[in-house]
């Protein structure tokens, strides 16, 4: 017979599923290849206070301004297994998905037995069994809209209490990092800005995505030292990653609050250590609280940034830095920086869209004050793997063979210039430009020759097609070339 899914409760009845559902319910899980992930939570409670808390999170009180607990992509399969764990009963509630029940205390639903809701009833525990009531909830992200919604017990005294909880849904998931050749460390010591060691495979940095029209961000300025003793800054956001990408969409609304809790060393003045932002090469207004890079923001201090797009801002990469008189350079040659993008470049370009995007953040730094060379030119470092004077040791860039990809690099420094050449066994590539300084270009025909050397000065931004190297190629390289700086600049920077 079948349970309706209230466990320990059984109905008459008995009819198949089949005949119960339409055709797309009956379709929606099958031919599923795979579960992308496997969440575990339980419900509880503690005096007045009711949780529903993901397994190794620890169990707070709901309240409307927390992040999301769980974050998801459209098309994303997966099984969340919820147990009771209070004395009282609950319903459980997901917003904008309906699930199948696939397990009820830890017994598989027959086929004709499976249903799809958007609550379950879950009794209380005795406070005896040494189980405890569950469920095990399978759904698909298909065709689900992008943004934050909630889970949570629909007994309404149970959710104003807390028993409530964010989920995000992204539109696609990043692809998924490259092992590190050397284990990643903080190289630093135990500076905050942990850079990655020389030799490593380039990490797509970490992107922070508008949602409902928000994107709401805190950003703390830190400050520590590498193991040359050369200072390192950074912009650390409150997941504790350094210098997300910030993606918004024309019309939202961007919020950010920059703390800096910049440690001033004995001895030495308050001015050197302070901060601002310039959201660089944007068309947001410089009045206080937008693209305002004359404020300072001193150590100790927070000042918020609070702006909307324009909704007719069009898309483009740009990149945000400080601004603060006197400091920049020190700054940014420390690695204070970070990558901002305005989306939609796919309506200028219909021709990217779907295809995979790879993004380059091309730095600056001080060179090792323990080597000795004739002459002393700045190192680099991309998306902060190192490549230093006098080794040149690279870092590393893997592709499938023959794949397409949209490059999106910046000059995101202090003082050098690039100037950049894609080399397959020493054959330069074409550059099939799409877009310069966030501005799209239209499309070069077919016939028209492309550069095969790209020019990238200090903030300069540029994004292409890179056609991948087949299988036969030996040798592929992205490198920089000799660049003549001038005889006040130190002359001829070498490739």
């Amino acid at each position: 017979p079948r349970t309706w899914l209230m466990p320990g409760t059984a109905s008459s009845g008995g009819a198949a599923v089949t005949s119960l559902l339409a055709g797309a319910w009956v379709d929606r899980l099958r031919g599923v290849a795979a579960v992308n992930a496997t969440r575990r939570m339980a419900m509880l409670l503690n005096g007045v206070s009711f949780f529903v808390a993901i397994d190794g999170q620890a169990p707070t009180r709901f309240r409307l301004t927390d992040t999301p607990s769980i974050v998801t992509y459209v098309n994303s399969v997966e099984d969340w297994v919820i147990e009771n764990r209070s004395p009282q009963d609950h319903m459980f509630h997901l917003h904008q998905v309906h699930f199948a029940v696939i397990e009820i205390n830890g017994v598989a639903q027959s086929a004709d037995n499976i249903q799809f809701l958007d609550g379950v009833y879950l009794p209380a525990w005795d406070g005896i069994s040494t189980t405890y009531p569950s469920v095990k909830l399978r759904m698909s992200f298909s065709g689900v809209a992008t943004g934050v919604f909630a889970y949570h017990c629909n007994m309404a005294e149970h959710e104003d209490r807390g028993m409530m909880a964010k989920i995000q849904v992204l539109s696609a998931p990043p692809a998924p990092p490259l092992p590190l050749l050397v284990p990643l460390s903080p190289v630093g010591g135990d500076s905050p800005c942990q850079r990655v060691p020389v030799g490593n495979h380039v990490q797509e940095p970490t992107h922070q995505y508008s949602s409902g029209g928000l994107l709401d961000v805190r950003l703390n300025y830190r400050s520590g030292s590498g193991p040359d003793g050369n200072p390192q800054h950074c912009y650390i956001g409150q997941d504790g990653i350094q210098s997300p990408t910030l993606h918004v969409r024309p019309g939202d609304r961007m919020r950010i609050a920059l703390s800096n809790q910049m440690v001033i060393p004995d001895g030495d003045s308050a001015s050197n250590y302070i901060t601002n932002l310039h959201f660089h090469g944007t068309f947001l207004s410089p009045l206080p609280g937008q693209d305002f890079a004359v404020t300072v923001v001193a150590p100790g201090d927070t000042y918020v940034y609070d702006f909307t797009i324009p909704a007719d801002h069009p898309p483009g990469f740009f990149w945000y830095h400080p601004h603060s008189h006197g400091t920049v350079n020190m700054a940014m040659l420390a690695g204070a920086s970070g990558l901002f993008v305005v989306e939609g470049l796919e309506q200028e370009r219909p021709d990217i869209a779907g295809l995979p995007i790879r993004t380059i953040a091309i730095r600056d730094q001080e060179p090792d004050p323990s080597v000795n060379a004739p002459f002393k030119f700045l190192d680099v470092s991309v998306n902060w793997v190192p490549v230093l004077f006098p080794d040149y040791t690279p870092a590393v860039l893997a592709m499938e063979p023959n794949a397409t990809e949209l490059w999106k690099v910046i000059n995101a420094g202090a003082d050098a210039n690039y100037h950049l050449q894609l080399l397959y066994d020493g054959i330069p590539q074409p550059f099939d430009v799409i877009a310069l300084d966030g501005v799209a270009m239209g499309a070069v025909p077919a016939s028209e020759p492309r550069p095969t050397s790209f020019f990238l000065p200090g903030g300069r931004r540029v994004e292409f097609l890179v056609h991948g190297p087949g299988a036969g190629v030996k040798d592929a390289r992205l490198v920089t070339l000799a660049v003549d700086n001038g005889p006040a600049g130190g002359g001829v920077q070498p490739a």
